[in-house]
């Protein structure tokens, strides 16, 4: 149901940020570039996380138990799969719930088995359990463990969909001009063509050989100031100035007795082929 619920509001594959939209197909890692392109379909988040709701709701009653253990089945397969295709680091985990639904499937296959092989199916016999009430209270509390779980996914997302939340002030690509050095502050050489505001914090620079140097961001619109903190811990102070009527926005680094500047315009990032929704019945070439 997490993991459902998680699919169907966006929040684990979430739409790619516009730094790996800029950066090149052959550089990007493969568990990476798997997030990217399913966090570019909403309709497809939405039918996969309603499939794996629909197994766990089936699990909670008993009568449905054996559909709901199949369903769940096929999508635990499918996640293994991918999980070791793409070398996603999550294949023990997805491998212990792929071998538990098993074994919870085995009395449904003997079953199965004896009614292929014999034509009838072996009754088991009655087997004791618990109460009425125990059963309708314990029903209860984890359908109400789900409520909780459903609250608690809207209680930090913007509404249902992830892709239509609010981005912080500045989020989004940058493009210069003409690629500039930027010496007092990244350790490659190479003039940077473009940088990023990430949506979780960070500042990401891309140089012209595509390499990507990112940083720690905390925007103080206040003072126009930028606090960025490398991988040493260190912070570094820029100043920023954003002109929102040509979207241009001007980083300066300043130091004892030298400065760097570079002055990127807004990228409309949305607009690239991969964003688009569109939909062809066929192919007509590449």
């Amino acid at each position: 149901m997490s993991y459902g619920l998680d699919k169907v509001f966006k929040s684990q594959f979430y739409l790619p940020e516009p730094n790996l939209l800029y950066t090149p197909l052959g550089q990007l890692s493969k568990d990476i570039l798997y997030w990217s392109t399913i966090g570019s379909s909403y309709s497809y988040n939405i039918v996969v996380g309603g499939f794996e709701c629909l197994a766990a709701l089936l699990l909670i009653f008993k009568k449905n138990r054996p559909l709901g253990l199949v369903i769940a089945f096929i999508a635990f397969g499918q996640i293994v799969l991918i999980n070791f295709s793409f070398d996603i680091s999550v294949k023990v985990l997805s491998l212990f719930l792929l071998g538990l639904t098993l074994y919870l499937l085995t009395p449904v296959i003997v079953r199965l088995y004896r009614l292929w092989t014999n034509g009838i199916q072996t009754q088991t016999g009655h087997r004791p359990g618990i109460s009425r009430t125990v059963k309708t209270i314990l029903i209860t509390f984890f359908v109400g463990l789900m409520g909780i779980e459903l609250v608690y996914q809207q209680s930090y997302q913007d509404g249902l969909n992830d892709d239509l939340a609010k981005r912080p002030y500045l989020h989004g690509a940058y493009q210069l001009q003409a690629p500039a050095a930027l010496p007092l502050l990244l350790h490659n050489q190479n003039p940077v063509k473009r940088f990023f505001v990430h949506r979780r914090g960070f500042l990401i620079f891309q140089h012209t050989d595509d390499q990507l140097q990112d940083f720690g961001l905390r925007v103080d619109s206040a003072q126009n100031k930028l606090w960025i903190t490398n991988y040493y811990g260190a912070t570094i102070p820029i100043n920023y100035n954003y002109n929102q009527q040509d979207s241009l926005l001007i980083l300066e680094i300043n130091k004892t007795d030298s400065s760097d500047t570079i002055t990127g315009k807004a990228i409309d990032w949305k607009k690239l082929p991969l964003m688009q929704n569109d939909f062809h019945w066929t192919v007509d070439g590449i």
